[in-house]
C-alpha cells in the first residue's frame, strides 16, 4: 500500500507557480456545466483536484449574511463578498465572507478567484 501511495504522489503534476496554476485550474473548473450547477461549495486541493461539499444549513447561510452585513456597515470603504474563492498554497479555498480594501483588490483581483487573501477572511463554523 505504501508503494502505491508513493507512485500516486510521483504522478501528480509538478507545479512551479501555485498561484497561476490555481487560477488557471479554477477558470477551467468554472467552465464545466456540472460544476457550475453543483448545489454546494466547490474548492480545490493544491493539485487542482475538486473538493465538493454539498450539505448546507440555513443557519450557516444566515451567519454568512450577518457577518457580511456587519463588515459592510463597520468597515471603511472596500468590497464585501460571500463565498469568495481565494488562491492559496493549498489550492482554491472559498471564504464564507470577506472584506478587501480597494488598494488590496487592485493587487489581488482580476480573475474568477482572488490571487491572494483579502485583509479579512471569515469562515463560519458549522456542525
Amino acid at each position: 500500500m505504501f508503494h502505491e501511495a508513493v507512485d500516486t504522489l510521483k504522478s501528480l503534476p509538478g507545479i512551479k507557480d501555485q498561484r497561476s496554476y490555481n487560477l488557471d485550474r479554477w477558470d477551467e473548473i468554472g467552465r464545466d456545466p456540472l460544476v457550475r450547477t453543483w448545489p454546494g461549495k466547490v474548492e480545490t486541493d493544491r493539485n487542482g483536484r475538486l473538493v465538493m461539499i454539498s450539505y448546507a444549513e440555513f443557519e450557516h447561510g444566515e451567519k454568512q449574511a450577518s457577518v457580511a452585513m456587519l463588515l459592510d456597515c463597520h468597515s471603511p470603504a472596500g468590497k464585501v463578498a460571500v463565498e469568495c474563492p481565494i488562491s492559496t498554497s493549498e489550492g482554491i479555498k472559498v471564504a464564507d465572507a470577506i472584506w478587501v480594501s480597494k488598494k488590496r483588490l487592485v493587487q489581488i483581483g482580476g480573475r474568477t478567484a482572488l490571487k491572494g487573501a483579502p485583509e479579512i477572511c471569515v469562515e463560519v463554523i458549522s456542525p
